[in-house]
């Protein structure tokens, strides 16, 4: 979230963070790109194009074990207390573990799979005074257990300081538990994510972070690989000053597409902050691209 400049930017931390994401989400791509070389036919759209119904729901769900990487375009036109708009980029990625998680103890629930989770923001534009740049990197670590049915997810997830100027990040090390629930029946799927995190760590100049973060979801699967359903509504409570600096309402739209080596969705969502305070934005509109890999 852009805000007024407090430090100067860091134009080599930004692009020193920018080269670790790409390496990062390259090292993604080449993996699935090795798992598709795998199967039996190159990679191409099937004749549908499109997933079947009872493969929708599964894919929307957000805690599906599979490796998927996602870029997300995120533009804010308005802003409370502030003029200008705002452009975000959002690279988001999963990494199932698999057989490195047999020689890794779990830690919560016995007979889980483990994922990493990782989120890397990039204000590429900004309201007149305020900072481009990248933000703080977030990463969970994630024990899963479920069926076709009914998913959980539970672990820890960490705010890693990497934002290259004073006004997109928080300057601190913060932790805290993370979990969430997704129930998938026919074409619905409805669930929810929360997590609760606490610096622990930082300058002492910088503000003490203690924030809960909550999202809930529901969408449904409608006729050639259309999906409706709730947009990211990422409820947010600051506990530093006991206000809601974000309570969003929105919708998306998106349609998902089959190939031989995994699965594409595209969509596009519009969200409403109904929260009216100084340096949030008012609406916000996301184009995403969400890649799964095939598990086979």
């Amino acid at each position: 979230m852009p805000a007024h400049p407090r430090d100067s930017y860091k134009p080599r931390s930004s692009v020193r963070m920018l080269a670790f994401a790409l390496v990062f989400c390259g090292t993604i791509v080449n993996y699935g790109v090795a798992k598709a070389d795998q199967a039996s036919a190159p990679l191409s759209p099937s004749p549908t194009a499109s997933l079947s119904p009872e493969d929708a729901p599964d894919f929307d769900a957000p805690l599906v074990p599979s490796l998927w990487f996602s870029l997300e375009d995120e533009v804010s036109p308005s802003y409370d207390g502030l003029s200008g708009s705002s452009n975000q980029i959002n690279v988001r990625g999963q990494i199932p573990l698999g057989a490195i998680a047999q020689k890794i103890p779990t830690l919560l629930l016995p007979h889980t799979l483990q994922l990493i989770k990782f989120k890397v923001p990039i204000v590429t534009s900004a309201p007149p005074g305020a900072q481009k740049g990248n933000g703080d990197t977030t990463l969970t670590f994630l024990e899963y257990l479920g069926s076709k049915e009914a998913k959980w997810v539970l672990g820890p997830l960490f705010k890693i300081p990497t934002a290259s100027s004073a006004d997109l990040g928080s300057g601190k090390w913060s932790g805290g538990p993370s979990g969430g629930y997704v129930y998938s029946h026919g074409m619905t799927v409805i669930g929810w994510f929360a997590s609760t995190y606490f610096s622990f760590a930082g300058p002492k100049s910088r503000a003490n972070v203690s924030q809960t973060e909550f999202q809930p979801q529901l969408s449904f699967a409608l006729k050639n690989g259309w999906i409706l359903g709730t947009s990211q509504m990422n409820f947010k409570y600051n506990w530093e000053n006991n206000q809601w600096p974000a309570v969003p309402l929105g919708v998306r739209i998106a349609r998902n597409y089959r190939y031989t080596g995994g699965q594409l969705a595209a969509g596009v969502e519009a969200e409403k902050n109904l929260a009216a305070v100084d340096g949030t934005p008012g609406w916000t509109f996301r184009l995403n691209f969400k890649y799964r890999f095939s598990s086979h």
